[in-house]
């Protein structure tokens, strides 16, 4: 046993040495390179990949492989890790049981590349593990990982990195004996993403887990960006069947450090938070996502608070809440995003369809700054509230499928030139598909406006097919925004349709009274199509303007190749004036007339040329005729060339003919100061036949060159017997030349009479530079009309006057006087007055039966004036005005200083030491003492008497200021003469009028305080002659109550009284209660009536409120105003006066607004007779008429009935059968007239009749036994038929056409020839009708040109045929005369007449 156990340790012990020798044989063999080598190939040979190293170094002992240099290659030979050192320790017993165990992996500065081989493999994976199927031939286990300093980058299938860690450590411990366990922690690590090719440094962090068999749990991962930090954190398990995940990662941090990530700029900025969880299974999983912001700014957009919270559920992702606050306002989307038939199987299982997307989706606003939302153009600004709702599928074109409707409102919206702070809503309804746009009912509306469009566009072919209408109440709002002012209405439909390269727009646009730039244009319509090949055919382009009318039509191409413009559009229009007045499109243009002509326009732009023929009637400039116009003219080259332009007027002949360079350059553009030249010649030319104003004769000539606004050239003026009505000038010489730099006016001479001259010279510049000086040697009194007129005054006027300087600061000097002045007979003292001009102070100074004394500061206002009066007869200037009954003397001194802009403040002292006033020599007017001053605002005036007419008086004064207090006191006795001299009307007027009153203001509210008393006043009444007398009473106002007692007076026979109160609020009356009675008054309506009345009659007003009642009863009256009432009443009034236009109700004037309103109450019944004698009828009337309505619009109802009498018509007394003139229509006064008169003529009954109304009245004619009205009317002239005027032996009858012409011409023929200025106007029918033929009838209208020329126009119907004759007639002597006619027939010849008269 002992020895057994011997030999067993002796055996041990020889192994044990025998496996020391081996191990120490191997050990040393291994610690050489070569060995070291061929383990590391032994090693090689047990997984797919490669390790190699520079050198390789192995200890047995401590069973570890250390590589420098190590790199491993996969079994395609790419690197996937390289390492300065490796140290390999592995579990070398492990090997026989056919695993390969690293205990421990150190790798120093590791540089590691992961990427994913075509099959689908990690590189790392293939390169230890067989691809082939099977039990591998080894396992290979790693207990422990670490690495230093190493970089880490996973690589995308196309090579490109993904994810970059660099600088990281790791840790990896794990446990294979059972279950496999695996612990990973990177403490530090710089951490990069690459996103399309760019790198995004996603700053350092940490990270760790746990992997158990098929679980990933405790994963723990960070990173952190400035003050940015985002983590991950939870667990991933089931990796061996479905991985399900349990992740959450967190966000907190700047927006400013997140830009390099999410693409944004510097100015970008705030906080945000987010929380997104992944549950469920990888390929589907389920999302949670929380996210805010705290507000900041993001490109440059200031933000408020933001939200998103949000579900992926099943692959549905729905949005519960993203909202978002501007500083303006808030937006919100809400909606689904449904992914399930685009991923059917997962987001990495089975195939992808991304156009099986689907989305619902709902963004509103509120209150939105269009300023801040991004994409839109600069020049939209303000508010918009949205809600667009989307629902659609698909991404690519092919598959898109988009339905979006949407609603906005918008305020103060700015929008380029249309929209200028509006406030607007639209909505509409959008849809895509099948590569088709379609808009459908797109509307939007503003304050003024409102537009909508509807249509379609289909991307594939380009076809466009749609319509737009606007509709805008008022243009002026739309025009403001592009700088234009205008005005009206616009309604305008754009149809379109082909293709969007090449369309087919169909215009129709109207406005009514439109406007622009302060032109009226009136309705304007405008019709155009623009066809395929970008030609505008412009059918109808329309101005009717207050029956001026401008019309339009052509074409012009517009587009090459739409929507490129043609740099040179073709031009072909034609413009047309009918009867345009210039008067209807502005006031500002002095040009009154009617226009006419057409204008024919073609070429293109550059090349325009155009034939222009405008005829012009009635014109006027400024008051001045011009007449008939006529301008022929053609435009080519940019040339306009005038080749005639004459004015007629009467017998007077301007003509004119020249050229004006309006355009140039290739492009044609418009000069500024157009070149000109330009010839007028105008002899003969009679000045009445331009204006009423003046008559003589003139002839005027220029020649103009240079440009428009520095015109060169000369002119010359020629006038003679001039008549301006208040003076007449013998002639005018006016003879002007320029340079273009100046105009000279030398000589300009006034001839007033005989050698009594003015004469003129000077210049003025283009810069407002002049020069001028004018002088007569002397004009006689007598030569001067308007002093002629006063035959007494004699003397001889000089003037005299120089100037030089700017317009802008004029400055000028001259002399105005009169010597040997008689008046009356009477010597006066000579007058000589000077002044001047001078740095914008006018200064005056003169003497002749007063001193005065001026000076005026223009630029400032400040004024100084002095004026003496020392005996000073005003006989003179009573004369000039016209009162030559009137003469005194004044005795004083006016001096008055301050500033004409502030009169308030100025400074009035004047002292008349006697003052009086003769009528005819009767003192009138008589006051001396008298000072008074108003000195800045304040006035004062002390006690004083005026004596009038010797017997009455008037004590003044007054004092106070204007701004705070003033107060008038006035007593006296009027005597009722002295106000006829103020009065013309009361010239005749006498009686006392005794006045005690005071005026008390305060600002701008006096009060009014007075005691009138009326004694025995009378006068005649101007417009009828009437007797006002015996007027008494009296009338008191006090306290803004005026009382009236007891006014009576008579009118010639008559009697009156009224009396009542009113008060008063300012001026204007508040209550009103006034009473009059009449008794037997007589009214005078001259020409018309005269009528007697009895009348109570009371105003009543209580504050807008006001009645006027009245009672009248008729005792006598009689109206005697003719009437033109016959067969042919209107017929030739309408030819002579034109078409009868309703005559404009003249506003009636009324002094305070109340009256307007005032309500009437007014019966009109008779008493006694009241009768109609005239021209036409004696009738007896009975009136019982009710007037209402108001007092500006008076309604009359009621009848007045013809009780008897008789009317004329062609000398026949026709008795009244019945008479009614009836006033029925509630609401205006209409008059129908119904009268029935008969009379016998032999053996005939004839009735006339008078029906219509009264602007209208029709007669009527019958008869019994029954007559045609010519027969009838033959009975009423002859007395007898036109068959009993047959006269057998000539086998004639008299002509009813021949009496209807005789009774027209009778009739009508002064008044036509009056209204038509003809002289001559006969209407003629053959006398009698013959057997061979029928009746002929001639109109023959002339006008004598001279006392010996004659000119005659005859229009004469023979069967049924018309004929026309012209004839000149030329009186040789008075008796003898010849005379050459043509007639429309083609008959010509001349007579040779001599005229005898028999007496």
């Amino acid at each position: 046993m002992i020895k057994a156990l011997k030999w067993t340790m002796i055996s041990l012990a020889a192994c044990a040495v025998f496996l020391a020798a081996v191990l120490g044989t191997a050990h040393l063999y291994l610690s050489t390179d070569q060995g070291a080598r061929r383990l590391l190939g032994m090693i090689n040979t047990l997984y797919p990949g490669t390790i190699t190293g520079s050198a390789v170094e192995v200890s047995l002992l401590r069973q570890e492989v250390v590589v420098k240099d190590a790199v491993l290659l996969g079994p395609d030979g790419r690197r996937i890790l390289g390492s300065e050192r490796v140290s390999l320790r592995m579990d070398l017993p492990a090997l026989t049981g056919l695993d390969l165990v690293f205990v421990s992996i150190d790798a120093v500065r590791p540089d590691f590349v992961l990427e994913v081989d075509e099959d689908g493999w990690l590189n790392i994976e293939a390169a230890f593990v067989e691809k082939t199927p099977g039990e591998g031939p080894i396992n290979v286990y790693i207990r422990n990982l670490t690495c230093a300093d190493g970089t880490f980058v996973y690589r995308a299938e196309s090579g490109e990195p993904v994810l970059r860690l660099r600088h990281f450590d790791l840790t990896m411990d794990s446990a294979f004996e059972h279950d496999s366990l695996l612990h990973f922690s990177v403490p530090k690590t710089s951490i990069e993403l690459f996103v399309a090719g760019e790198r995004l440094d996603l700053g350092s962090g940490s990270a760790s887990c746990t992997i158990f068999n098929d679980q990933i749990t405790d994963i723990r991962a960070s990173t952190t960006m400035g003050s940015t930090r985002a983590t991950l954190t939870g667990s991933i398990t089931d990796m061996a069947q479905k991985a399900q995940f349990d992740l959450d990662l967190a966000l907190d941090g700047d927006m400013a450090d997140l830009r390099e990530i999410l693409r944004l700029t510097d100015r970008t900025g705030g906080r945000v938070q987010a929380d997104i969880r992944a549950t469920r299974d990888y390929d589907d999983p389920d999302f949670a996502c929380a996210l805010s912001y705290g507000g900041g700014t993001i490109e440059g957009l200031a933000l408020g608070a933001a939200r998103l919270d949000g579900t992926v559920t099943d692959r549905v992702a729905t949005i519960d809440r993203l909202t978002g606050s501007f500083a303006s306002g808030t937006l919100d989307i809400a909606g689904t995003v449904d992914m399930r038939r685009m991923f059917p199987d997962g987001y990495f299982e089975g195939l992808k369809e991304e156009d099986a997307i689907a989305y619902d989706l709902v963004v509103s606003g509120t209150s939105l700054l269009l300023d801040d939302i991004p994409g839109l153009p600069e020049e939209l600004r303000g508010r918009i509230s949205p809600r667009i709702e989307l629902k659609g599928s698909g991404i690519s074109r092919e598959s898109l499928r988009i339905a979006a409707a949407f609603q906005a409102r918008g305020s103060g919206v700015t929008a380029g030139p249309v929209l200028d702070r509006e406030d607007v809503s639209a909505d509409g309804k959008v849809t895509f598909g099948g590569d088709r746009l379609a808009f459908e009912t797109l509307n939007a509306r503003t304050r003024t406006a409102e537009a909508s469009a509807s249509g379609s566009v289909d991307l594939g072919s380009h076809a466009v097919d749609g319509s737009v209408s606007l509709r805008a109440a008022q243009v002026g709002p739309l025009l403001a925004r592009a700088g234009l002012r205008g005005s009206g209405n616009l309604a305008a439909t754009v149809l379109a349709s082909g293709t969007w390269d090449r369309p087919v727009v169909d215009i129709d646009a109207r406005s009514e009274e439109a406007g622009l730039e302060g032109v009226t244009l009136g309705t304007v319509t405008f019709k155009a199509l623009l066809d395929e090949t970008g030609r505008l055919n412009v059918s109808s382009l329309r101005l009717d303007n207050k029956g001026s009318l401008v019309t339009a039509r052509g074409d012009l191409l517009l587009f090459r190749r739409f929507p490129d413009l043609e740099p040179d559009p073709g031009i072909d229009l034609v413009i047309d004036l009918a009867g345009v007045t210039a008067s209807d499109f502005t006031a500002k243009l002095p040009l009154e007339g009617v226009l006419d002509g057409r204008i024919l326009a073609a070429g293109t732009l550059n090349t325009l040329s155009a034939d222009i023929g405008l005829t012009g009637s009635d014109l006027s400039v400024s008051g001045v005729r011009l007449g008939h116009a006529a301008l022929t003219g053609v435009l080519s080259g940019g040339v306009l060339s005038v080749s005639s332009l004459e004015v007629t007027n009467r017998s007077s002949t301007l003509l004119a003919t020249g050229e004006v360079t309006l355009l140039e350059g290739q492009r044609m553009r418009l000069i500024e100061d157009p070149p000109l030249r330009l010839k007028v010649r105008g002899d003969g030319l009679l000045i009445e036949d331009f204006t009423d104003l003046a008559r003589g004769t003139m002839s005027v000539s220029a020649d103009l060159d240079g440009t428009v606004r520095r015109p060169s050239g000369t002119a010359k003026l020629l006038a003679g017997q001039i008549d301006l009505g208040f003076q007449r000038f013998d002639s005018l010489d006016v003879q002007a030349s320029s340079d273009g730099d100046i105009i000279w006016f030398e000589p300009a001479v006034l001839t007033i009479a005989g050698e009594e001259n003015i004469n003129a010279r000077g210049s003025i510049t283009l810069g407002g530079a002049y020069e001028f000086s004018l002088g007569t040697p002397g004009i006689s009194m007598e030569n001067v009309d308007l002093i002629r007129e006063y035959e007494s005054a004699r003397g001889t006027i000089f003037v005299h006057a120089t100037g030089q300087g700017l317009l802008s600061n004029p400055s000028l000097a001259g002399r105005l006087s009169a010597a040997e002045i008689e008046f009356m007979d009477t010597p006066m003292e000579d007058m000589t007055f000077a002044f001047a001009l001078e740095d914008r102070t006018l200064t005056v100074d003169g003497a002749w039966n007063f001193r005065m004394n001026l000076q005026h500061d223009l630029a400032t206002g400040d004024i100084s004036a002095h004026a003496l009066f020392a005996e000073t007869e005003l006989a003179p200037l009573f004369t000039l005005a016209g009162r030559k009954t009137l003469t005194g003397r004044l005795t004083g001194r006016v001096d008055t200083k301050g500033n004409m802009r502030a009169p308030r403040d100025m400074d009035i002292d004047a002292e008349i030491s006697s003052l009086d006033i003769a009528h005819d020599g009767r003192d009138i007017v008589e006051a001396h003492d008298v000072n008074a001053s108003y000195r800045q605002g304040s006035v004062n005036l002390p006690l004083t008497r005026i004596s009038l007419a010797g017997r009455g008086l008037l004590d003044i004064q007054a004092q106070g200021e204007v701004s705070r207090t003033l107060t008038l006191d006035a007593d006296g006795v009027i005597p009722m003469e002295v106000l006829g001299l103020i009065a013309e009307d009361l010239s005749d007027s006498t009686g006392i009028v005794r006045v005690s009153s005071q005026v008390r203001a305060q600002g701008l509210r006096p009060d009014l305080s007075a005691v009138i008393t009326l004694e025995d006043l009378a006068w005649t009444l101007p417009f009828n002659g009437q007797r006002l007398h015996s007027v008494n009473g009296k009338a008191d106002l006090r306290n803004s109550r005026l009382t009236v007692e007891g006014i009576t007076g008579r009118l010639d026979t008559g009697a009156f009284h009224m009396g009542g109160t009113a008060t008063f609020k300012g001026f204007t009356p508040s209550t009103v209660e006034l009473m009059t009675q009449t008794k037997s008054l007589p009214i005078v309506i001259p020409d018309m009536m005269d009528v007697t009345v009895d009348a109570e009659a009371s105003f009543d007003l209580s504050g807008t409120r006001s009645r006027l009642w009245a009672d009248a009863v008729i005792l006598d009256g009689v109206y005697y105003r003719d009437v033109n009432v016959n067969l042919f009443t209107g017929v030739f009034e309408r030819i002579i006066s034109g078409p009868q236009r309703e005559r404009p109700k003249k506003d009636l004037s009324l002094p305070w607004p109340f009256l307007e309103t005032t309500t009437l109450d007014v019966s009109i019944k008779r008493r006694g007779d009241v009768r109609v004698e005239n021209n036409i009828a004696e009738l007896d009337i009975n009136p019982d008429l009710k007037v209402t309505g108001t007092l500006t619009n008076p309604v009359v109802n009621g009848r007045v009935a013809v009780t008897d009498g008789i009317v004329n018509f062609q000398n026949n007394e026709f008795t009244v059968s019945r008479g009614v003139i009836d006033f029925l229509d509630p609401y205006r006064t209409a008059a129908n007239v119904d009268i029935q008169a008969k009379t016998q003529v032999r053996d005939w009954d004839i009735t006339l009749g008078l029906e219509g109304e009264l602007e209208n009245l029709q007669l009527t004619l019958s008869s019994v036994p029954s007559e045609e009205p010519a027969d009838i009317l033959s009975l009423l002239i002859v007395g007898k038929t036109s068959r009993e005027l047959t006269q057998e032996q000539t086998s004639v009858a008299v002509s009813p056409s021949g009496m209807i012409a005789e009774l027209l011409t009778s009739t009508y023929g002064s008044d036509i020839k009056k209204a038509t200025t003809l002289d001559i106007l006969e209407l003629k029918a053959s006398d009698f009708a013959t057997s061979e033929g029928g009746e002929s009838m001639t109109l023959l209208v002339g006008k004598e040109l001279t006392r010996r020329m004659t000119v005659k126009y005859q229009m004469e119907t023979r069967e049924s045929e018309m004929i026309q004759r012209a004839i000149a007639e030329y009186k040789i002597l008075e008796n003898l005369l010849i005379n050459g006619y043509q007639s429309s027939d083609g008959t010509f010849g001349t007579d040779l007449l001599y005229r005898h008269e028999f007496r």
